[in-house]
């Protein structure tokens, strides 16, 4: 494991808390112990999810350097509650808070389980239906070159009856070049405006008698097909988007009324922080 990776490790490990597991459990194997603890498969998922530098490294790359991180802190722990620290003040004070916070999460997670309900989502859904009606969209192929002076050379070649997909697996340097340069359906808003305006103009069969110019070099484009889209559909991805819409929008709402209903007394801020 690179040294970089272990210095995340080191750095960030110490504040995290190792939280008990039923023993034996299937999908959560024992992976270690350390004295009387139990060392999880879990703890080490938690370990590196804790750190964002980490998210993209596959478990298997630092397996090793998160289980001897999890056994050090496991060690450590242990040692802390053999002489008691967990008694003390500084440690009782701040469990307090974090037991105070953690309340407070459990109990806003309960308020919006409670209140997004399925009607609210598919009201959300339908008003999404409602602004984003069927619209047209066009299956289109374009070559991409350098100059000017190439597209018209290609346009040339398919007024003559050249054909145009084997022209842009020769010629065109963007990455549907092997594919015939086909883009597949787009909509007016998926595409530069200059190519959207120049694709949407066209007919089924019909290219490109001009070449297109874009930030990404001269275009020629021809349409193969045309079609409106289909309706949106209450899929895995759309319903995440609305929950976490009205997540945000019950939560302030939640909020709101406690404040409202609270007695709260606003004092003058301390000298110097007063805008």
């Amino acid at each position: 494991m690179p040294r970089s990776f272990r210095a995340v490790l080191l750095a960030g490990a110490l504040a995290l808390p190792l939280a008990a597991q039923p023993a034996g459990a299937e999908d959560d194997p024992v992976v270690a112990r350390v004295n009387d603890s139990e060392v999880h498969l879990s703890d080490l998922e938690d370990l590196k999810g804790s750190l964002p530098q980490l998210q993209q490294v596959p478990m298997g790359q630092i397996y090793g350097d998160l289980l001897e991180q999890a056994i050090a802190n496991t060690a450590v722990a242990e040692k802390a509650l053999a002489e008691k620290v967990n008694e003390e003040p500084e440690v009782t004070e701040r469990l307090a808070e974090i037991e105070r916070q953690l309340a407070g999460r459990v109990w806003i997670d309960r308020q919006l389980e409670a209140r997004i309900t399925e009607e609210m989502i598919q009201e959300r859904f339908e008003a999404y239906k409602k602004n984003n009606p069927p619209a047209p969209e066009v299956k289109a192929r374009h070559i991409l070159v350098e100059t000017e002076a190439d597209a018209r050379a290609l346009i040339e070649e398919l007024n003559g009856g050249a054909d145009f997909a084997t022209l842009a697996e020769e010629h065109s340097t963007g990455p549907s070049a092997s594919r015939g340069g086909d883009l597949g359906f787009f909509g007016q808003g998926e595409m530069v405006p200059e190519f959207a305006a120049a694709a949407f103009a066209l007919e089924p069969g019909q290219f490109t008698g001009e070449p297109v110019k874009t930030q990404f070099g001269w275009h020629v484009i021809k349409v193969d097909e045309r079609r409106m889209s289909e309706p949106p559909k209450l899929d895995n991805r759309l319903r995440a988007r609305i929950k976490g819409e009205l997540t945000g929008q019950v939560y302030r709402d939640v909020v709101a009324e406690l404040v409202e209903a609270a007695k709260v007394e606003r004092l003058d801020p301390p000298e110097g922080l007063a805008q």
